[in-house]
């Protein structure tokens, strides 16, 4: 590395300086926090000095280490993880695993981009209910929403939170139904001693700069498919022969291209431009290795908060949400939920809490069908919402740190919001 090579420790130390001086988080509860260091600064660093910073071969060892970590074969970077759900349904079509028109069931309560990327590749989604106690869809609900023109489940393990992958599989293969998972929020969550992002034909990741690791913007595709995984690196990169992990030998696309020597601007399939660069691979495998660490201290710091809350609420929804006795969750946020017919709103749990310091939202979308943008598509929603609706109205989340700290003073905060509410 350049900076290895002359004055690293001056280097460091004028990187740390600065860090130092980075204004300070707006609220002193954030909802979410950049994890990177002068570690991470240094290996973009030495991107830049060595002029290497489109996509190459830090992008492919963090990949190939992202893939050992999960216990999946392969992954294949992105710049987001939007572009990542988009790659998934695109390459679907592509590869004809799906058709246009076919039905896929997406959790109502999830980031709009899982949505409009099935709906770009040209499926029609149906979304299914959340059950509020766990924040995810059930193997109940997707069994009642499931047609004969149903051929995909879109799963999302919402704030970290794993679904129940033994039965989902299993009514998945009754059915004869692909499974895709969204884990942008459940980096190193597991389920049954298997990390989510291995359970399906394929899976995206984000490591946008308040997720579980962090490249400042970037995602990953997970899948055990070799055909999958290059037709990912087709569509992430114009349809571009040359990122192609193993090399075209197809001797008869070669001649009829007109030029069997150089295959440089060979085009294969339909593509983009969602690479992501140097520097966010270099950055992603020094975050990959502070991620056990980091995991491990959002889960002391989230049941701290839980337990002191179990003493004293009476109220709203324990903090943390019930998991199955075979799920390792990986907290993304704290989330709650205010009880029905409460005599105060998610707003006024916002506002007190925002007085004092702490940053919250809704549980990521809400009910994406109230929201103005699906309004368009009035029959999209295959059953009742009535858990989306409950999340919508009553839940929010609040942010969790990834390093030790004390606890007390949020959970303090959260065990007098309802007293405080009651008498304002």
């Amino acid at each position: 590395m350049i900076y290895a090579q002359a004055h690293p420790v001056l280097l460091r130390e004028m990187i740390e300086e600065r860090l130092a001086q980075a204004p300070a988080p707006t609220y002193p509860y954030p909802l979410g926090y950049v994890t990177w260091t002068a570690d991470e600064i240094l290996a973009a660093l030495d991107c830049l000095c060595d002029r290497m910073t489109t996509m190459w071969t830090k992008v492919e060892d963090f990949e190939r280490q992202f893939g050992d970590y999960l216990g999946s074969q392969r992954a294949v970077m992105v710049n987001s993880g939007s572009s990542a759900d988009l790659v998934m349904m695109l390459v679907a079509r592509e590869l004809g695993m799906l058709q246009r028109g076919d039905e896929i069931l997406i959790p109502a309560v999830t980031w709009p981009t899982q949505a409009w990327a099935a709906i770009e590749a040209g499926f029609s989604v149906r979304f299914v209910d959340v059950e509020v106690s766990t924040l995810n869809t059930s193997p109940a609900i997707l069994e009642a929403a499931i047609t004969p023109k149903t051929k995909a489940i879109f799963l999302v393990h919402l704030m970290g939170n794993p679904c129940e992958m033994d039965a989902i599989q299993e009514l998945a293969d009754r059915h004869k139904l692909l499974i895709f998972e969204d884990c942008c929020e459940a980096l190193g969550a597991e389920f049954d001693g298997h990390k989510v992002g291995t359970f399906g034909t394929a899976a995206a990741f984000s490591f946008f700069a308040s997720h579980h690791i962090s490249t400042m913007e970037g995602g990953m595709i997970t899948t055990e498919s070799a055909e999958f995984a290059e037709g990912c690196r087709l569509m992430r990169a114009h349809g571009w022969a040359r990122d192609m992990r193993y090399r075209l030998n197809d001797v008869d696309v070669l001649t009829r291209y007109g030029c069997v020597d150089d295959p440089h601007y060979l085009f294969l399939a339909m593509g983009f431009n969602f690479r992501p660069t140097e520097l966010q691979g270099a950055m992603g495998q020094v975050q990959l290795e502070k991620l056990d660490t980091m995991n491990r201290w959002r889960e002391t710091n989230a049941m701290a908060i839980a337990n002191q809350f179990r003493t004293t609420n009476e109220h709203t929804v324990e903090a943390l949400m019930p998991t199955s006795y075979k799920a390792t969750p990986a907290w993304f946020g704290l989330p709650f939920v205010i009880k029905e017919k409460m005599p105060y709103t998610r707003s006024d749990a916002a506002r007190y809490l925002k007085q004092y310091g702490v940053d919250t939202r809704p549980i990521v979308g809400g009910n994406l069908m109230r929201h103005p943008a699906f309004w368009k598509y009035p029959n999209m929603a295959a059953t009742a919402l009535p858990g989306a609706n409950a999340l919508h109205d009553r839940g929010f989340y609040v942010g969790l740190p990834p390093f030790e700290t004390s606890m007390s003073g949020l959970a303090g905060l959260l065990s007098n919001m309802d007293s405080y509410l009651r008498c304002a």
